[in-house]
């Protein structure tokens, strides 16, 4: 920290200064300025300032800037001006402005020409979205927002209450400096938040003098709370219980002195569970079922699986368990088209990729014997030609090399294979780096351009000591064996040939499972022909990656989801062994999705026409869309079970999934299994206007079902902002808004959403918003209480 103003003075005035406020303040706390900190300031340019005031401000904030040591690892700052619209001029993570001179420079640059309204809102919105935004403010470092202004807000302007909480979530302290006599105390207490603190300025004229003032309150962390936890379980299950959720003053913590978090509220929070009576018994009941599996086989006959637990409600240890309702688990056959009959793989010719280690550990005179020796004998047993096998070969130690792709003119030919493969240089080099060698089989040996042909069987053959070095700086198998299996269907053999005394199993294993091959002995390797030949055209079945899982079972409470996988990557071939050796094909776990709500909701009784408009595009990512389709099967049976819906996914297009008038929509649990059955896929784009248009014109519809007694809402879901060149908001939600009458919401999630846009798409009072897509559901009470009030009741 810069000595512009004495240290010791600073402290002893912040420390005195705290003191008459606090008496928990601690003059021994470290003073967080000292450390670096995150540094935004908003200054008001508005019209009502005045050009000499403004002058005034700039040259105010010059002299406070010279307080800090502004440097890349120290304080980082950032500046907004505003007035009808904020102008961001940099932001804390530009490097071009990590120094007190470059800053300075940039204030000088400003224009002092001052413009029309007061939006505030929009200041603070922006501060939000782009100035303490991830991968611009420091985790480490504390955020400080400081706002300078002469007057109140706009009219028309959002509420504090709506533009200063997300702020404090990200655990920014905000101090709100008020400058003349055009601003109230209160609005200032508004703009500061809960643990903020107001600076009053009694004119432009004294506003240097106040610095050190300001500059105590900034350097004065007050604690914040995190987010509150999960409800707990309730402590029982009839009778008397409580559920309990705690939450942490780290968001930020108290630093210089500053406050903890007693008076903004409790750390802790206890509520009664509404339980029935403790009877002598509880009889057990099923959930509804998870989502089939997929077919367990990709030709011929498999079979799917459905599962479902016994927690609706789980019997006590008087009661009944589900056995008399059924069985916890369906199985059902599904028949694909017929499995293609073929000749064994070896017969039919293979795209045989040979993977070669030439680093040191192997050592020279066993790779030459490898070459000279071995290949040519079994290069004869293969039966290489141009209509069979095909081979290609790649060598590596530090780096991979592709020496033979499967169309090279030394691929098709015994005679050109054998003679090719006895020339190549034995050498031998540093590094064994076994994933490069996995990674250049994937990427250009199984290719359209490296000659691997459709209707062949992809083996791949390792020949390595298996002792990948240097191990931090390899790829792990997990990440490059899978690629080669699933989207190449390659069949995998390792074999272990080096020093015997060096040789890695383990690691051969994770290559190739139980096709893995040891030779005892280097010379040994002219006796192993036959055994590798047998490995490498006995194609043994080798699962797919896991599906994602199903939904849970349970909308509230204990439930089960599934997921599968198929014997697919590849599937065994002839006298190949199946997938059952390496463990099940279907998983399920249990899951919890929080304390079941009791009594009525806001839309009981509420006759309604819902429309969910679901964002997947690329940004969302399948794990936050499986997220999303959770949340929407916990929030459609909030309503009546008698409720229309309609579904819209959208990403580059927008896609009706139903409308009203389709049955599989007409009712909350076929509305359930129709968002359940939704493919878990995302793709590139994020045209809002898009969906937007198509629920006025497909979905709000006579023909589309739209009811005439019944009242129309709308939910937009999604994590950005609508692409450029997308129709604005006050074009595509009025015609659903106005022309149909149509209660518009938007649910913000993550963080890249912009407040600004939530606002202009449903207004103020409609919108709202999540950092993580998990909290969804604790939002599901507020969105109800607006979509439901004022809405038409059931006959």
């Amino acid at each position: 920290m810069k000595r512009n103003l004495p240290l010791v003075a600073i402290m002893v005035m912040a420390s005195i200064y705290g003191k008459l406020k606090w008496e928990n303040f601690s003059i021994l706390s470290v003073n967080p300025c000292e450390g670096g900190i995150d540094l935004g300031i908003i200054v008001d340019r508005s019209k009502s300032v005045g050009k000499e005031n403004f002058i005034i401000v700039k040259e105010a904030v010059k002299s406070f800037v010279d307080n800090f040591d502004i440097q890349p690892e120290e304080t980082h700052l950032s500046l907004i001006f505003f007035a009808g619209t904020p102008f961001h001029m940099f932001n804390l993570s530009d490097p071009s402005y990590h120094s007190n001179k470059a800053v300075k420079d940039a204030i000088d640059s400003l224009p002092d020409k001052l413009y029309g309204a007061t939006r505030t809102d929009l200041a603070l919105m922006k501060a939000h979205d782009h100035m303490f935004h991830p991968g611009q403010d420091r985790r480490k470092k504390p955020n400080v927002l400081l706002v300078l202004t002469d007057g109140a807000t706009a009219s028309e302007s959002a509420p504090y209450s709506e533009t200063v909480p997300p702020l404090e979530d990200k655990g920014v302290n905000i101090i709100a400096v008020g400058i003349g006599k055009g601003i109230k105390k209160e609005e200032l207490q508004s703009i500061a938040g809960e643990r903020g603190s107001v600076v009053q300025v009694a004119d432009f004229s004294i506003l240097a003098s106040k610095l050190s003032e300001i500059l105590a309150e900034v350097c004065i962390i007050n604690g914040g709370y995190t987010h509150w936890s999960p409800w707990s379980e309730c402590s029982a299950t009839c009778g008397e219980g409580f559920r309990t959720r705690s939450r942490n003053c780290t968001n930020p913590e108290p630093m210089g002195g500053g406050k903890n978090c007693d008076e903004i509220g409790p750390d802790e929070e206890q509520v009664a569970c509404d339980l029935p009576e403790c009877k002598t018994s509880i009889d057990g009941g099923y959930t509804r079922w998870t989502t089939w599996t997929k077919c367990s086989k990709t030709c011929g006959t498999g079979t799917q699986i459905r599962v479902r637990s016994c927690t609706n409600p789980p019997p006590n240890a008087e009661g009944k368990n589900c056995d008399r309702l059924g069985k916890p688990k369906e199985v059902k056959k599904c028949k694909l088209p017929k499995c293609a009959k073929g000749p064994a793989p070896c017969e039919e010719g293979l795209d045989l990729g040979i993977v070669i280690d030439r680093s040191l550990s192997v050592r020279t005179r066993n790779l030459e014997r490898l070459l000279k020796v071995f290949f040519p004998k079994f290069f004869k047993r293969m039966g290489i030609s141009k209509s069979k096998t095909n081979i290609g070969i790649i060598k590596y130690d530090k780096s991979a090399n592709v020496y033979a792709p499967f169309n090279g003119p030394n691929s098709r030919s015994l005679k050109k294979a054998t003679a090719f493969v006895k020339k190549l240089d034995p050498s031998v080099y540093l590094q064994t780096r076994t994933d490069k060698g996995l990674i250049a089989a994937y990427k250009q040996l199984f290719t359209k351009k490296g000659g691997d042909r459709r209707k062949r069987q992809n083996v791949l053959l390792t020949f390595t000591d298996g002792r990948a070095w240097p191990r931090r700086r390899i790829k792990p198998f997990s990440l490059t064996v899978p690629p080669l299996r699933e989207k190449k269907q390659c069949h995998m053999v390792a074999v272990g040939y080096g020093v015997p005394s060096r040789l890695n199993m383990t690691q051969l294993q994770e290559i190739a499972g139980d096709n893995a091959i040891l030779v005892p002995r280097p010379r040994q390797i002219r006796k192993m022909v036959g055994k590798i030949k047998k490995a490498v055209c006995q194609v043994d079945g080798g699962y797919s990656k896991w599906s994602q899982w199903s939904l849970c079972s349970a909308t509230c409470g204990v439930g089960v989801k599934v997921r599968s996988r198929t014997c697919s990557a590849p599937p065994p071939k002839k006298k190949g062994k199946d997938c059952s050796r390496l463990g099940d094909s279907v998983e399920t776990v249990e899951c919890n999705e929080g304390e079941c709500p009791t009594g009525p909701t806001p839309c009981t009784k509420k006759n309604l026409d819902v429309c969910l408009i679901v964002d997947a595009s690329l940004s969302v990512g399948v794990q936050n869309f499986l997220r999303v389709k959770s949340f929407l099967v916990q929030f459609i049976h909030q309503f009546e079970p008698e409720t229309h819906f309609s579904i819209i996914t959208f990403s580059g297009k927008p896609q009706v999934r139903c409308k009203f008038s389709d049955s599989m929509c007409q009712g909350t649990d076929k509305t359930h299994d129709t968002i359940a059955e939704i493919p878990d896929r995302v793709s590139w784009g994020t045209y809002t206007d898009k969906a937007l248009v198509a629920a006025d014109q497909i979905v709000f519809t006579a023909e589309g079902g739209d009811r005439p007694d019944a009242s129309n809402v709308v939910v937009v879901i999604t994590d950005g902002k609508t692409m450029r060149g997308s129709q604005p908001f006050n074009v595509t939600v009025p015609p659903l808004r106005d022309g149909k009458d149509a209660k518009v919401l938007a649910f913000g999630v993550g963080p890249t959403i912009r407040e600004e846009d939530l606002n202009e798409m449903a207004g103020e009072s409609n919108w709202f918003y999540v950092y993580e897509f998990a909290d969804m559901k604790y939002r599901i009470g507020d969105i109800l209480g607006v979509a439901c009030n004022n809405s038409a009741t059931l006959p």
